[in-house]
């Protein structure tokens, strides 16, 4: 039989990162990793996939990728010998795990298909009969479920759950927008480049505070990336017309815009409605709370939907001003780790 790749499948890309970590801490087996953002300029390059299945016994990745690669006949299912899914109570419905199964491998010859283990907390996740909801999950993934023959015995290996606290905060509207952001957006608000990184300031100002808001800009004008981003603002004005006169002068406003920035009073920040948002301000006082007893050794996480937000939380609360003892500050984001803001 020729040789054959597991595959690790997540919901979450946040989570590729971290399954792969405790996997290849505990295997002595090669193991590689993929989400979306770590494949874009290879996504459809056969030969790399050749050469990732050859090089790998397994492969720990979002659901989305495996089934472009079935999809496209990057990898056949009988040449799969273990799927994981991660999360399993969400195959269901048009959920990538549930066409998975019902697109290539209900289709395989049962002796050829490979064997199957899913790992979730509950088979249930809606307000649907159990016994149902726990039937058409083990139909679908032509599996058994497996757990504790006296459930009165897991009693014991749980920890009990702390009480959920909610903190409420004052909002501001999405469109506030500091100085700065305003200056900068009359200087290279109209390249394609900037169009991410203001989709963000806009609604920054309200979300973090008007600190962080401008700190975005400190972090993306680094004079290392300045050429780059002067290239490509060049690169597309002459894509709309080839004999602007102008040209120089308009790619010259990135270099203003640098320089505005570089020469902007940033002050420091400090909790006030006047330098951070309010809900920042609540999270900042939840975190010292925790940390406050130095006899405890807590650990936390905060989640966020966009990654340049975690990339100012943390710098944020590597400030003096914000220093928190016991606390020290990383991000996790779409399976890396990352330390700065990079231009989009």
């Amino acid at each position: 039989m020729s040789r054959r790749v597991a595959f690790f499948l997540v919901d979450k890309v946040a989570l590729v990162l971290q399954q792969h970590a405790v996997l290849a801490c505990n295997l002595d087996y090669p193991i590689d990793k993929f989400c979306g953002e770590m494949i874009e300029d290879v996504e459809e390059d056969k030969s790399f996939w050749d050469k990732t299945f050859a090089e790998n016994m397994a492969i720990v990745c979002t659901a989305d990728i495996l089934y472009k690669c079935l999809a496209h006949s990057y990898i056949r299912m009988d040449e799969i010998n273990l799927l994981v899914f991660d999360e399993a109570h969400h195959a269901k419905k048009n959920h990538t795990y549930a066409r998975i199964i019902k697109d290539f491998y209900v289709d395989v010859e049962e002796d050829k298909r490979p064997r199957i283990l899913g790992m979730t907390a509950s088979p249930v996740d809606a307000q649907v009969d159990p016994k149902v909801a726990a039937a058409e999950l083990e139909g679908l993934l032509h599996a058994q479920i497996a757990t504790a023959a006296d459930p009165a015995a897991l009693q014991y290996t749980l920890t009990r759950l702390k009480a959920e606290e909610i903190v409420e905060y004052d909002r501001r509207p999405d469109n506030w927008e500091t100085p700065l952001n305003q200056r900068l957006k009359m200087l290279v608000g109209q390249y394609e480049v900037f169009h991410k990184p203001f989709a963000f300031t806009e609604t920054a100002c309200a979300e973090l505070g008007p600190w962080c808001a401008d700190r975005y800009w400190q972090l993306f004008f680094r004079e290392e990336d300045l050429a780059r981003l002067e290239a490509r603002c060049e690169m597309e004005i002459l894509g709309v017309s080839a004999y602007r006169q102008d040209t120089r002068e308009q790619v010259g406003r990135v270099r203003q815009a640098y320089d505005l920035v570089k020469n902007h009073e940033f002050g420091r920040p400090k909790l006030s409605t006047d330098s951070l948002s309010s809900k920042v301000i609540e999270l900042v006082k939840v975190l010292r709370k925790q940390f406050e007893d130095p006899d405890q050794d807590p650990r936390c996480i905060v989640f966020v939907k966009q990654r340049n937000t975690a990339s100012l939380l943390v710098d944020l609360l590597q400030q003096p001003e914000m220093h928190i003892e016991g606390l020290k500050s990383g991000m996790l984001v779409s399976g890396y780790i990352h330390h700065s803001i990079t231009p989009c």
